[in-house]
């Protein structure tokens, strides 16, 4: 990973390290409910057993597909759209780089 990228990523864990609330509590689990990033960024080091994180498919690429009987997009948001090789690998690195500190 580069420079740029790893100072961002230390940037971004300082600032954003605060208090956060589970947004469910169990006696033996919290739930987090938000960006996996930015809540990773915010935990504690190696404070976490189990990261459940739903990421984007990168499918929002202009494409249909058969839903119902008809045709439909595929497109969901920019949230979901590709960002070629270079932009798709930093994203993914920079989660699991979250994950791997809170574990």
């Amino acid at each position: 990973m580069g420079n740029d990228m790893q100072a961002l990523l230390k940037q971004s864990v300082l600032s954003l390290r605060e208090e956060i609330t589970p947004f469910i509590t169990t006696k033996h689990s919290r739930l987090y409910l938000g960006d996996a990033v930015e809540t990773l960024n915010r935990l504690p080091a190696e404070s976490v057993d189990m990261v459940f994180a739903d990421l984007p498919y990168n499918l929002s690429n202009g494409g249909t597909t058969c839903h119902a009987g008809k045709r439909v997009s595929v497109n969901k948001a920019l949230w979901d759209a590709n960002r070629g090789i270079r932009g798709d690998f930093a994203f993914h690195m920079n989660w699991i780089q979250a994950c791997r500190r809170v574990f």
